[in-house]
């Protein structure tokens, strides 16, 4: 009975091989439209995860952006950086004394006083002396 129906079958095909050819390319056409969409649809997928991971980054980038912007401005709600702008801007704190300085300190600090020179006069006398003392063995060592 299903030889009957094959070789049926087969005599229709062979019949119609027109018909069967037509079939064959839809079906090729079909089978790689399918093909391409699948194709399409991952390379869609590998885009969008790289997409993903570049959000990722970007995510964490701003994060940290944040946390130093949180870091920053607790920095500058404390007292040093309240001392560090009055300073900048040549003012102090209440409970501070401000003392004013020439421009030029080292010279000011630099520049000998009269009891220095003569400071200097009697150490460069004395150490002379002492060496004289000792070469000439006079008084106690």
């Amino acid at each position: 009975m299903w030889q009957k129906k094959w070789a049926y079958f087969w005599k229709q095909v062979g019949q119609s091989r027109g018909a069967f050819y037509a079939s064959m390319v839809v079906f090729t056409a079909v089978f790689l439209g399918l093909t391409g969409s699948a194709l399409a649809n991952f390379t869609k997928q590998q885009d969008l995860a790289r997409r993903m991971e570049e959000l990722e980054r970007e995510k964490l980038a701003l994060e940290v952006e944040r946390a130093q912007l949180e870091a920053e401005g607790l920095f500058f709600a404390t007292d040093e950086y309240r001392e560090l702008v009055l300073k900048r801007q040549g003012r102090k704190l209440p409970e501070e004394t401000m003392m004013i300085l020439p421009e030029r300190v080292e010279a000011v600090l630099e520049a000998p006083t009269d009891e220095v020179r003569e400071s200097e006069n009697t150490s460069v006398r004395a150490n002379w002396q002492a060496w004289l003392d000792f070469f000439l063995v006079r008084g106690t060592l």
